[in-house]
């Protein structure tokens, strides 16, 4: 087993000393696969491989500079620290634990699922609840994220004020890192 490569396109670095290359490839074994077909992009150019990196943005290949991947990870890395800050709130941290002291006064599985379906905090059906439902300490750790404090503050009816204004700030702060930096120039390539 292993991967049929053919070379979809090949063509100069922005600087003209190497190449980019991207290859089309497939597995070469009839078993179902979740990605039987995938391309391979690689920059053959020292210099600019250290300063561009190559990606595939639906069907372009583009440059991105390095510099502006490493800025967009450092806008990553500022979002999550602002969500374990909120995660960690004292605040917080009494509201999520009055919401697991409620989950525990549940008289049954049912009825917890029942309470988390009905505040949006839960999707999947009751038997596959039921057959993942652990604790309610395990599920607020696996479950509980700063976008499911608003439904667990309605549900022990708190205040959101402060916790809106935490929220809004933490989302224009995901919104900035999401953002994809600027692609350098013309696409490389464009898949037909």
């Amino acid at each position: 087993m292993g991967t049929d490569r053919s070379i979809e396109f090949e063509g100069p670095c922005p600087c003209g000393q190497g190449t980019i290359r991207i290859d089309d490839c497939e597995v070469d074994h009839s078993w179902p696969t979740a990605t039987p077909q995938w391309y391979e992009s690689h920059l053959n150019c020292e210099s600019c491989a250290d300063r561009f990196s190559l990606e595939r943005r639906g069907a372009k290949f583009v440059l991105v500079e390095r510099s502006a991947l490493r800025e967009r990870e450092q806008r990553m890395t500022v979002a999550r620290e602002k969500s374990r800050e909120i995660l960690g709130d004292f605040e917080v941290k009494a509201a999520v634990s009055s919401f697991v002291d409620l989950l525990n006064t549940q008289k049954s599985v049912a009825a917890i699922f029942r309470l988390l379906k009905a505040a949006k905090l839960e999707y999947c059906s009751e038997a596959t609840f039921r057959k993942h439902w652990r604790e309610a300490d395990a599920w607020v750790r696996s479950n509980v994220r700063p976008s499911a404090l608003l439904e667990i503050y309605g549900v022990l009816e708190l205040n959101i004020d402060r916790l809106t204004g935490l929220l809004e700030e933490l989302k224009a702060l995901e919104l900035h890192a999401a953002e994809k930096p600027e692609a350098y120039g013309e696409p490389v390539y464009v898949l037909e």
